[in-house]
């Protein structure tokens, strides 16, 4: 995966003499490889009037995420159900600087009994989490 001027500009061939060409002139060209970069939480269990909420269903509804430098991030339950985090909704901007602060995403699954927080990213681009701070629904019967 390719990254010019904070931008994904793509997957390129390497050439036999170790160069790529990537079809423009750029500031910064940054080559890596794809990498999975994974954080799954404990089941997330809270304290209530009524006891703790290990044993009943529960819903995270959203997650509030400081982020630090970050360019990229999906939240779910698993690698297959999650959704991209944007940090931009400019698509076509130039380049794209590092996300620093929290962001507050809806979560993509519903109940529980033991609801678990899963981020991960496939691009080698950073992400660093600072701080997870969940919001649980809790049911009882």
């Amino acid at each position: 995966c390719v990254y010019a001027d904070g931008r994904p500009i793509g997957n390129f061939i390497v050439d036999p003499n170790g160069e790529i060409n990537v079809g423009a002139e750029y500031s910064v060209v940054i080559a890596g490889l794809n990498y999975y970069s994974i954080y799954e939480s404990f089941p997330i269990v809270g304290g209530t009037q009524y006891g703790p909420t290990q044993t009943q269903k529960a819903q995270i509804t959203d997650v509030r995420l400081d982020f630090f430098e970050t360019l990229g991030a999906n939240l779910g339950t698993s690698l297959t159900e999650s959704s991209e985090i944007v940090f931009s909704e400019d698509d076509f901007a130039a380049q794209l600087d590092p996300w620093t602060g929290p962001k507050v995403v809806s979560f993509p699954r519903g109940t529980s009994r033991s609801p678990t927080i899963f981020i991960w990213n496939w691009q080698p681009t950073p992400t660093c989490i600072r701080a997870i701070y969940p919001t649980l629904e809790v049911f009882f019967p």
